[in-house]
């Protein structure tokens, strides 16, 4: 199997290196990082990743109007897109428009499940567009088959996902009883 490629793209190089650390040592991914807003459409035709993280707020272009660049593209619009911003609020965070929006700091546990969510939800969606291009000679018996791999994928992504949220309770668990436990002491 090929690596997954991710473009990190944030004006910060610090940022895009912590991205790039996490990504590449704890996640095995094949991360390229980017920091001229300017530079993400050829970069992103050069290397093809398989997801792009946006931060928010950079100067030239923002990551709104990178990521509506890169959705305009015919050969980039089906890439998904993450973004990472410090302009992103603990209220804002979450799903929006298609995209995981996450808030600056992030944990090395939330980034890594979000892109396993990220990544899963493009895999869904290329699902989805595979069977949207089918002809219609093939829409009945073939649609109940396609209709089973998008379900199949859709239970993968609510497994992967439970299994982050699940892992980071236990973390903050055993945080709280290590907290507790230095109170009694």
């Amino acid at each position: 199997m090929d690596t997954i490629k991710i473009l990190a793209v944030d004006d910060s190089r610090k940022i895009s290196r912590f991205v790039n650390l996490i990504l590449t040592r704890l996640g095995g991914y094949d991360v390229r990082e980017e920091n001229s807003s300017s530079a993400v459409l050829k970069v992103a035709r050069e290397y093809m990743p398989d997801l792009i993280i946006l931060d928010l707020g950079m100067p030239k272009m923002d990551g709104d109007s990178v990521a509506a660049a890169l959705r305009a593209d015919p050969g980039l619009q089906h890439i998904p897109i993450m973004f990472l911003s410090g302009l992103v609020g603990k209220t804002e965070k979450g799903e929006r428009n298609g995209s995981i929006y996450l808030a600056k700091p992030v944990n090395a546990d939330v980034l890594l499940c979000s892109v396993k969510a990220a990544l899963e939800s493009g895999r869904v969606a290329a699902v989805q567009r595979q069977q949207s291009q089918a002809t219609s000679a093939t829409r009945g018996a073939d649609g109940l088959q396609k209709a089973r791999v998008l379900i199949a994928g859709l239970g993968r992504l609510g497994k992967d996902l439970g299994n982050c949220g699940l892992r980071l309770l236990q973390r903050d668990k055993a945080a709280v009883l290590q907290s507790a436990d230095r109170g009694q002491s």
